[in-house]
């Protein structure tokens, strides 16, 4: 197609305005073009004939004629295209242009290197596409001035300037785009200049690096310049970074440019930059482009493809908005003491101002110091969470409507930029340069908060919520970053807090140098949570603590100093100046921002703080790696007053709401950790709703660790006070006696307790005929007749320390792992091999065998719900189940640590020694008879066998088929009766090892407290300490063994444990009262003399005073080891 061809066929085709002919015409050609370089097709006479009829189209058409040419195929007239949209002319990228860049894009990337290298060795191959690369740049510049299309303008100068590749012909680029722009002669145009000037010394820096040029650049400088363009210009640095991988171009200096990469974005995210102006206002400086590629990159940092979200193949997870006013207290649940907080901002916000008018200031400080905390101000950490996730959501349903609304390939560059950063690709990239030693503090600050805002997505304070990111992934695991970031974040802490004790900067500095620091330890908190979900025990103490052979840990990173940071931040943020709920709305002023990001620090640092406590609860027998006294928050460890623990009993009676049943069909196979999640929230807030003070309700439903284990006793305690007075109140029953017996009703009987009647000799069987037919009115008070062996009724009254003996004795029988029941049922509990209770998997889960489970669980549950502490030690993993926690593998060394062993191994066998194993994903499992059967791990388990790459899934899942499945039938069904009794957000107060103690009391005392039964002691009829019996009767307890011990303590107060708050919580008080012997009876034979005996409900021991110590002694021990029932007397 020659001049003299196209030239009239362009004429004739103008004249019969046969636009929709061009428009196709010119896509064609552009095509054509756009195939022959991406097959590094040379410029030969055919191509260049079409972009010499493209040319002559782009000189010969008028304005409007060009423009119904271009804009075609959006137009909505009468099919001519004679009528064009004006939205669609407006913002629309039409087909035209994305095949001109297209084209454009096509020729930088796959001919770069040819061209390199036909320039330098002199062909004209090059000098072909070299021209022809500024044909399709002067078309671009039709188009722009057309459409104001400065993006396809500046992609097309773009790649012009970068197929230079030398200097002299990246300058004469320059100067004929400079005269090209100069030729317009408007303002807008000297801007665009200006804009150009820029890049071209951005390209000119990384490929010359010239000392006056790097001066000439600094980040606010361009983003003066770029206002509009940066999310344009933030892309096309990143192009070059690409480039500069490749060898299409000459050795750049990336190092300058990553430098240069970070100060422009941390400029472009600056928060204050962007809280003050506003995300899409009108302000121009901060675009609609920003908040977009913000939120696209937290989305891509979670795993969510950008692009999807505008192809609609992929959508934001809806979060509901949460109702924050629905727990609204009157002032009675203002804080007490310590808690009567005033309303501040963070570590001395006391500093950071943000009005000019000191009279304003001081009167908004006065009103601040009035307000009060209230229930409403103060939400869980549930709440806060999922607050923080609405705002996100919002933020990200508005970004997704606008993105859909725009065109194709600004969509494109606006997700690929975000994917890019959000997925880890440029922030990985960009380590190396910014922690270099040779670079200052302030540009690793600067990275900080650019990552802080690539991760908002990952704050929360569930390390499993944000498993699958990428961005976390690629981050937590690098070599070296995650100590770098560490001491980063350590030294920006300690900075800071010098600075505001000194006292010697401006508000807006003490606010700019906290968000950097709170962006820093944001950060490390997310990474480090992440990087400890990958870790095993062992790899964990190998290198985060000193408890390892080598004495030393392999990283830079201590635990314990991690604990001590993140114990003295949360003090604050739960405590001293809490973070409330108003924090968590999106910034717009210098004062909101600093609260923004420090309520972001409560979410991430509550994460990694709980992810190091539940390790440490773990290790806690074994591998200590800090003192217990490392988690308690200074100020609440010595409060004996509980004004700040439960309500008062009456009120806490009808504020705490009983767990519903998690599941009535305990026939169900849903795994455990699924059930008991789906209510955890629910739980939390009702256990929150029963404390006065709100910050301390908070911290029990999220870190109740902060508190000593004591401490948490005490309000457990009273937790199950208040509920008692509720369950076990008698007046009211006693009152329908009253009235049935005054009306003449015949048999009238009080009903205020349930009774049953138990044979010793078949005291589980009675017990689970009586007792299961009760459910939750096992709370009531139950009064218990005894029947002997020989079919009498056992003489006495049950005051109450009948019924410890019975629940007692019955708890030893039910957990009695050599115990049948039914005559074929084996023992519903067996001993692991650390000789602590497991559920025996080798019963099949049917409707009779779950009704026992569900009977131990209720009867442990009334133990508990009545303070009885109970002999059974059960193993971690089912405490975990208990609390609701999902069991991971190194639970499993908790339950049989030489299968442990075996599978761990796993992952450190080379892949012939795995072979050899011959492991496929299935495994072998017992069955109720004695034999086994052999299940799937994974559907089609049996047909894929364990090799090196897939020997870590194998592991998890053999652990997770152990510890969560094969019991979880049985487990539900436990706890389905246990949580008749005791909510599960009761328990959740304690650790595991906590919750054995609430259980069966302190193990590492044996026997009991001497010293503490001495100290509370009351002595009655006539004894006093001073006397010769008494001091005899210590001296005798000092001396028993601890079995002994146990059972004194059992004749005494019907209870073989001592209490878990002491022996000064008993009520009443024990006492030791005389029993005087007459002078006659004091000469008899030793063998005649009385026995002790005891009152267990008034906690009563009815000592003789006997003449000498080993008189006391025989007696003593005969009568606390007989085990006999109230016969004995």
């Amino acid at each position: 197609m020659g001049m003299g061809i196209g030239m009239p066929l362009v004429l004739l085709l103008l004249q019969e305005e046969r636009y929709v002919l061009y428009h196709r015409i010119m896509l064609a050609c552009l095509d054509v073009l756009h195939h022959a370089a991406s097959g590094n097709q040379h410029m030969d006479d055919d191509l260049l004939s079409i972009m010499e009829f493209l040319q002559i189209i782009f000189d010969s058409a008028s304005p409007a004629a060009l423009r119904r040419m271009i804009c075609h195929g959006n137009g909505n007239g009468n099919g001519n295209g004679n009528e064009i949209g004006k939205e669609a002319e407006q913002t629309a990228l039409h087909p035209m242009e994305a095949h001109l860049l297209q084209c454009l894009q096509t020729f930088m990337w796959s001919n770069a290197a040819t061209n390199q290298s036909n320039t330098r060795s002199g062909t004209g191959t090059g000098n072909s596409h070299n021209a022809f690369i500024l044909e399709l740049m002067r078309m671009a510049l039709h188009i722009s001035r057309i459409r104001d299309g400065k993006d396809v303008l500046f992609q097309a100068y773009f790649a012009a300037i970068v197929l230079g590749v030398d200097m002299e012909r990246s300058r004469s680029y320059y100067t004929q785009l400079k005269d090209d722009l100069k030729l317009e002669g408007n303002d807008e145009s000297r801007t665009d200049l200006d804009w150009y000037i820029h890049l071209w010394k951005t390209l000119y820096l990384v490929m010359d690096d010239k000392e006056k040029t790097r001066e000439d650049l600094d980040a606010k400088g361009i983003s003066d310049i770029m206002a509009g363009r940066e999310v344009v210009y933030l892309q096309n640095v990143l192009d070059i970074l690409a480039l500069s991988k490749s060898k299409a171009t000459s050795k750049p200096n990336v190092f300058v440019l990553e430098l240069l990469l970070v100060k422009f974005m941390g400029h472009l995210f600056d928060p204050f930059r962007i809280g003050q102006n506003g995300i899409g206002s009108d302000d121009g400086r901060v675009a609609m482009e920003l908040q977009a590629l913000m939120v696209l990159s937290g989305l891509a940092a979670k795993g969510t493809d950008p692009m999807g979200l505008y192809n609609g193949n992929a959508k934001v997870d809806p979060a509901e908005p949460i109702d924050l006013t629905e727990d609204s207290d009157d002032d009675d649940d203002d804080d007490d003491g310590n808690g009567d907080v005033a309303m501040e901002e963070s570590i001395s916000f006391r500093s950071v101002t943000t009005s000019s008018n000191p009279v304003t200031t001081s009167r908004t400080n006065q009103q601040s110091a009035s307000k009060k905390l209230r229930r409403q101000d103060l939400q869980t950490m549930h709440k806060l969470d999922h607050l923080y996730k609405v705002k996100l959501s919002q933020a990200q349903k508005e970004t997704v409507e606008w993105l859909q609304k725009q065109s194709l390939v600004k969509a494109s560059n606006l997700c690929k930029v975000a994917k890019d950063l959000g997925g880890g690709e440029i922030i990985s990239h960009l380590i190396p340069t910014v922690f270099d030693s040779k670079h200052g503090i302030e540009v690793q600050k600067t990275f900080c908060v650019i990552l802080s805002m690539a991760m908002q997505n990952c704050t929360g304070v569930t390390p499993r919520d944000c498993a699958m990111s990428p961005l976390l992934s690629k981050l937590a695991f690098h070599p070296t970053f995650l100590e770098t970031l560490w001491n980063c974040a350590k030294n920006q802490l300690s900075s800071v807090e010098g600075v505001i004790k000194a006292g010697g900067c401006s508000g807006g500095m003490i606010a700019d140098a906290l968000v950097k620091t709170y962006s820093s330890i944001v950060c490390f908190c997310d990474l480090f949570s992440h990087h400890l979900m990958a870790l095993d025990d062992e790899e964990f103490l190998l290198s985060f603590t000193n408890l390892n052979p080598n004495g030393k840990s392999r990283s830079q990173i201590l635990a314990a100093d991690v604990v001590a940071m993140m114990r003295s931040l949360l003090y604050e943020l739960y405590w001293s100046k809490p973070v409330v709920s108003m924090d968590y709305d999106f910034p717009s002023c210098q004062d909101s921002i600093v609260k923004f990001h420090r309520a972001r620090l409560l979410l991430s640092g509550t994460k990694v703080w709980n992810s190091l406590h539940i390790r440490w609860s773990r290790l806690l027998r074994t591998a200590k790696f800090c003192d217990e006294e490392s988690w308690w928050f200074p100020h609440l460890i010595t409060r004996h007053q509980d004004e700040s623990g439960a309500m008062d009993p009456s009120v806490a009676a009808m504020n705490v709401a009983m767990d519903e049943a998690e599941n009535d069909s305990v026939d169900s196979a849903m795994e455990l950790d699924d059930n008991i999640q789906s209510n955890a929230a629910g739980e939390n807030e009702d256990l929150a709703s029963s404390f006065k003070d709100p910050k301390m309700a908070r911290i029990l439903v999220s870190i109740p660790h902060a508190l000593p284990f004591d401490r948490r006793a005490k309000l457990f305690s009273s937790l199950l006070a208040a509920d008692i007075i509720k369950t076990q109140d008698e007046s009211a029953a006693m009152r329908d006696m009253m009235l049935n017996m005054q009306r003449g009703i015949e048999g009238a009987e009080y009903s205020g307790r349930e009774r049953v009647r138990i044979r010793r000799d078949e005291l589980y069987n009675d017990s689970l005929d009586q007792l299961s037919v009760l459910g939750r009115r096992l709370k009531k008070k139950v009064q218990v007749t005894f029947v002997s062996k020989h079919g009498n009724e056992e003489a006495g009254v049950d005051g109450g320390g009948l019924f410890k003996e019975f629940l007692d004795d019955l708890i030893k029988d039910a957990f009695d792992p050599e115990a049948m029941r039914d005559g074929t049922l084996g023992p519903l509990f067996i001993e692991s091999p650390l000789r602590t209770l497991a559920i025996n998997t080798s019963i099949r889960p049917t409707s009779a065998s779950l009704a026992h489970y569900q009977f131990l669980g209720r009867v442990l549950g009334k133990a508990v719900y009545e303070s009885i502490l109970v002999d059974p030690q059960f193993c971690l993993p089912f405490l975990n189940q208990l609390l609701g926690q999902h069991n991971t593998i190194d639970d499993l060394k908790n339950l049989d640590p030489t299968y442990y062993k075996h599978l761990r191994s796993l992952r450190t066998m080379s892949e012939e020694e795995i072979k050899d194993l011959d492991l496929t994903f299935e495994l072998t499992v017992a069955t109720e008879n004695g034999s086994s059967q052999t299940v799937e791990l994974i559907p089609g388990g049996s047909s894929i066998p364990v090799s090196k790459g897939n020997a870590i899934r194998y592991v998890h899942l053999v652990a997770h088929r152990r510890l969560n499945k094969e019991t979880a039938i049985q487990t539900n069904a436990f706890l389905h009766g246990f949580r008749d009794l005791i909510p599960a957000s009761w328990v959740r107060l304690f650790s595991p090892y906590e919750l054995q103690k609430v259980i069966s009391g302190d193990d590492a005392i044996q026997g009991f407290d001497v010293k503490g039964l001495k100290s509370v002691m009351l002595y009655g009829g006539g004894y006093h300490p001073s006397q010769p019996a008494i001091q005899w009767l210590w001296q005798v307890i000092e001396e028993m063994t601890a079995e002994q011990k146990n059972k004194f303590l059992k004749f005494v107060t019907s209870c073989s444990r001592q209490p878990l708050l002491g022996f000064g919580a008993l009520v009443p008080l024990p006492c030791i009262q005389q029993v005087r012997l007459r002078d006659d009876e004091q000469s008899m034979d030793e063998r005649h003399l009385r026995l002790p005996t005891s009152a267990t409900c008034m906690h009563l021991l009815k000592l003789p005073n006997y003449r000498s110590k080993e008189i006391l002694r025989s007696k003593l021990l005969y009568a606390v080891e007989a085990g006999a029932g109230f016969e004995l007397s």
